[in-house]
């Protein structure tokens, strides 16, 4: 529920509206969490699986934010979200993925500091 929320905050409503997109979403940020590690800051230029599984969900990612994007300019559609100010502002789609991206990442950071607060 706390995913859903935080990605209802940072990305767009076609994914939260729909379970199966949050369940890809959720093992997108799992992969990409996964594949940062101490090995992947001191050896970056080393293609460990982590950092293979990591290069692939951000793929994953991209292909996700790029299919709702072009289906909204194609449906001339607007909507009421994060996604739509970037669209508006038009950006890039790699500045698009990288603002949700991180919006989204820096919400799971914060929700999991705050749960570990109260245990």
């Amino acid at each position: 529920m706390v995913f859903t929320l935080s990605t209802r905050l940072t990305t767009c409503n076609e994914f939260v509206d729909s379970p199966e997109k949050i369940k890809k979403l959720r093992k997108i940020f799992e992969c990409m969490e996964a594949g940062s590690s101490p090995s992947a800051v001191i050896l970056p230029w080393f293609p460990t699986p982590a950092r293979i599984g990591r290069l692939l969900a951000g793929k994953d990612l991209y292909m996700m934010i790029d299919e709702v994007v072009r289906a909204r300019q194609r449906e001339n559609r607007h909507e009421d979200d994060p996604l739509q100010v970037l669209i508006d502002k038009k950006f890039s789609m790699a500045t698009t993925v990288r603002v949700s991206a991180l919006g989204q990442s820096s919400q799971q950071e914060l929700n999991k500091s705050i749960t570990r607060l109260w245990r």
